[in-house]
């Protein structure tokens, strides 16, 4: 188990500590939960064959996980990119790009598999994303966390690769694999325990309108020319109690980014939102996503350092999709000269996405209580010791400056009762994955 104790056991149970000239982290970015976190949880049904990596490298899928004690085990097929015969994986870490949210799954280890061989000694180097705690290094124009430089890779005596915790991992594997199958494996005891509450479903179709579309740009602009724009977006009902979901979808049939070969499968992006109109920050994969507090979509904050709260939540926007899952890729896709039976049966295709409601709560004592923001294109690197930030900087800072660091000490006794104070604020475990949440009060 891993746990941040900033107090020994004797002391109370939350302390706050001195003030010194260079201030202790005093908020962080929230994160979703994990696919690590949730399974043995969550019914395995929930999130089998799920998106749950999507980057500039390929995605990963999840095909199965169990957990017996502390030992867990996911079997993912990893859609890769090749580049001068060298093929880049993924962990199970969702990096922060964009206004995208990130995910954190904790140390490990893996083995890759293509065509039924092992071939986990082709790993020749990897680099990270990390976890731990730690704020954004930039705001949203692009990777808001710097990733590590290349380092040689670890195996264990077994001959499987050691993996730290992370946001997020490049694996090169020497040789040319499309696809290979991976899996990962935990020693790790959830400080969380996940109540399944209920689930709605949506019948939803392809995304039609402005946008960047990548390598299907052409089929974005010949579905608009013929039928007009179209974004379906669903009230939520979520069940007394609720405080996570889990958003279930097909994969995308087409990688459109130049995350690998365009026929490799990818995800897309949905959103939370109160009405119509006002947007959350991107999710782009399948994670525990807090319901009772999301950050304003960037693009609809221009030049915000830190971006707003959205407290109220009543809608679901459908992944952006261009291409409905079933469909394979046509070269007219990209080159044009669809032909208007294609472009008519994309328009029809039915796609269904899941939403599961859990209810998160802490299990244990032992993880950090930190105030969350999430950042804006104006966030520049955290503001040196002694700048202060004045609500006149964005208002999306609630109570600035705020310097709040609140541990509770794993000694035993029952779970600390959350306090509301300054949030909304998350628990954090001490290699930097957000486990649970505290919303404003």
């Amino acid at each position: 188990m891993l746990v941040l104790s900033l107090a020994p056991a004797s002391l109370a149970a939350q302390t706050i500590p001195a003030a010194t000239d260079e201030p202790a982290i005093d908020w962080l970015e929230p994160k979703g939960l994990n696919i690590v976190d949730l399974v043995g949880q969550a019914p395995d049904a929930h999130l089998r064959n799920a998106m749950v990596v999507f980057s500039a490298e390929g995605g990963a899928q999840y095909l199965s996980g169990r957990r017996e004690g502390d030992e867990v085990t996911i079997e993912a097929r990893i859609y890769t990119k090749e580049i001068g015969g060298v093929s880049y994986t993924n962990c199970l870490g969702q990096w922060g790009h964009l206004d995208q949210w990130a995910s954190a799954m904790p140390a490990g280890s893996v083995r890759f598999y293509f065509n039924g061989g092992e071939i986990t000694d082709r790993a020749h180097y990897i680099s990270y994303y990390p976890a731990g705690i730690i704020q954004p290094s930039h705001g949203t124009g692009g990777n808001r966390y710097d990733r590590t430089s290349q380092i040689g890779t670890t195996f264990n005596d077994d001959g499987s690769l050691r993996l730290e915790a992370n946001t997020g991992c490049i694996i090169a594997l020497m040789g040319s694999y499309p696809a290979v199958d991976a899996t990962f494996t935990f020693t790790y005891a959830p400080p969380i325990q996940v109540e399944v509450l209920g689930q709605e479903e949506f019948v939803f179709h392809t995304y039609i309108g402005p946008g960047e579309a990548g390598a299907v740009n052409s089929l974005r602009r010949q579905m608009a020319s013929r039928f007009g724009n179209r974004h379906d977006k669903f009230a939520i009902h979520p069940p007394a109690g609720a405080d996570y979901m889990f958003v279930h979808y097909p994969p995308n049939p087409v990688s459109a980014y130049g995350n690998g070969p365009v026929t490799n499968p990818s995800s897309g992006t949905y959103r939370l939102a109160q009405g119509q109109s006002i947007l959350s920050t991107d999710h782009v994969v399948s994670m525990g996503v807090p319901l009772l507090t999301q950050w304003r979509d960037s693009d609809q904050n221009g030049g915000a350092r830190y971006l707003p709260e959205i407290d109220t939540l009543d809608t679901l926007t459908a992944p952006e999709y261009f291409v409905p899952a079933g469909f394979a890729y046509d070269p007219c896709m990209t080159n044009g000269g669809c032909s208007d039976a294609l472009l008519d049966a994309i328009h029809d295709a039915e796609m269904t996405l899941t939403v599961h409601y859990y209810r998160v709560s802490r299990s244990e004592n032992g993880l950090t209580r930190i105030p969350l923001r999430m950042v804006g294109s104006r966030y520049s690197g955290r503001v040196p010791a002694g700048q202060r930030i004045t609500a006149a900087d964005d208002e999306a800072i609630w109570n600035a400056p705020v310097r709040l660091f609140i541990a509770s000490v794993r000694n035993g006794s029952r779970v600390e009762p959350d306090d509301s104070d300054g949030c909304p604020c998350g628990w954090f475990t001490a290699d930097g994955r957000m486990v649970d949440y505290i919303p404003r009060p």
